[in-house]
């Protein structure tokens, strides 16, 4: 067999290398699409694990809610009850209280019997790593992919597809169980938060989310990387008491964290308890950074004659609870009226009537208080025609007084406004 020939041996080798070069594109793009797969993956994954969740968390709050009304004499009873009888929780959690322990007092405590919370905190675990588990088989199914041109590819991203498998949400912690008192509690009794009830509130909080310490002298530490466990959920948290704060709640963020959690423990006894910061709640205090925006908004709404913006602020103002609020609706109210007015009675160009700086001059002061109704009329008739042009003293208003007034509602106009702003067109406007 003769040798071959050097352009033969180099078509050769250049076959190869054509063939290794595509095969590696080729494999490029089948690693991306398997990776937007697992992507895909994940989110369907988060949404079942979330499923999961509240199934299994649902039935803590109610076997908690039924324990604390039926006390922790009768937690064997309940717990061996549940065991025959696992569907029947709802029944329970709908009885009256008499009827509860009757039912309770009447079952047959197990030989065998086993603590129902354990028992659902192990099912949900079983069925939450099997969730995570088939993210997981993803992996070894990536990296057994390729071929001689092509494994070292696959290998090389297995870690990336490793990642992506990881950022599942496996942070969810379910409800704990409360300690009962022996005798059971009313239902619907109310909740005293205090000073030592904030303090275990906030214990609790921090070592259901919080990193825990490392050494004995350390501290729970708030998580600060995404795959620490409750970062999201701190975060999401955080979210919502920055929106409170600009409403006008006044806590800290631990003042928060712990009202948070002395809530969430709270419904979990089946007690009443209303946190503070709802009252925040689609609602917003007077003076508050949402009421400055508010204001603002409202302002614009006027210079760009969006008068139906306006009405929709103003109701805002309107079903607020806060009594300044609806104050504040009344004189945005009478700023919207008469901003409706100066377009409406507006007549056209060559049939205005204008007033001129000297007739203002000569108007004089608003009529005083008194004169019973012809004084009320005088008064009306000054402020419809030159309450947006004069003080009430029958000086002038200048245009920067006019936008001072119109951003700040509630500036005096003759004991600020006149004396502070636009001092020298103010001057000049009245001849002082």
């Amino acid at each position: 067999m003769g040798l071959l020939s050097g352009s033969a041996f180099r078509g050769i080798v250049g076959g190869i290398a054509s063939a290794y070069v595509d095969r590696r594109e080729e494999a490029r793009n089948k690693i991306s699409e398997f990776q937007e797969r697992v992507r895909n993956r994940v989110d369907k994954v988060n949404e079942k694990k979330k499923d999961v969740f509240d199934e299994f968390d649902s039935d803590i709050k109610s076997y908690n809610a039924v324990l604390q009304i039926a006390g922790s004499n009768l937690k064997n009873n309940l717990d061996s009850y549940l065991m025959s009888n696992p569907d029947n929780l709802s029944v329970l959690a709908n009885l009256q209280p008499d009827q509860l322990k009757n039912t309770l007092r009447e079952t047959q405590v197990s030989d065998d019997i086993e603590d129902f919370t354990q028992t659902r905190q192990a099912d949900y675990k079983i069925e939450s790593d099997n969730l995570t588990q088939s993210l997981q088989d993803e992996v070894g199914i990536f990296k057994n992919q390729g071929t001689l041109f092509t494994k070292g590819l696959y290998e090389r991203e297995a870690p990336t597809v490793q990642a992506i498998t990881e950022t599942v949400d496996d942070t969810r912690p379910l409800t704990r169980t409360a300690t009962a008192l022996p005798e059971g509690l009313p239902l619907g009794q109310t909740a005293a938060f205090t000073g030592d009830a904030k303090i275990k509130s906030l214990q609790t909080f921090k070592e259901l989310y919080y990193n825990p310490p490392v050494t004995a002298n350390d501290t729970f530490q708030k998580p600060t990387l995404t795959t620490d466990k409750g970062f999201n959920f701190i975060q999401d948290l955080e979210k919502d008491y920055n929106s409170l704060v600009q409403r006008g709640y006044q806590g800290n963020l631990e003042d928060f964290f712990a009202e948070y959690q002395f809530d969430v423990d709270q419904k979990a006894l089946n007690r009443t308890f209303t946190p503070s910061y709802t009252k925040f709640d689609g609602d917003f205090a007077p003076n508050s950074k949402f009421d400055s925006n508010l204001t603002s908004a409202f302002t614009n709404a006027l210079e760009t004659e969006d008068y139906d913006g306006a009405k929709e602020i103003i109701e805002g103002y309107q079903s607020s609870s806060f009594d300044g609020n609806n104050a504040k609706a009344k004189t945005l109210n009478e700023q919207l009226d008469n901003a409706i007015k100066g377009i409406t009675d507006t007549a056209p160009d060559d049939e205005k009537e204008t007033t001129s700086v000297e007739q203002l001059r000569d108007v004089g002061p608003r009529p005083p208080l008194g004169g019973g109704t012809k004084g009320k009329e005088e008064r009306d008739n000054w402020d419809a025609n030159y309450g947006n042009l004069l003080f009430r003293d029958g000086t002038i208003i200048t245009d920067a007084q006019k936008q001072y007034i119109l951003e700040n509602p509630r500036a005096s106009k003759d004991l600020f406004v006149k004396t502070k702003i636009d001092q020298e067109n103010y001057k000049s406007l009245n001849n002082l």
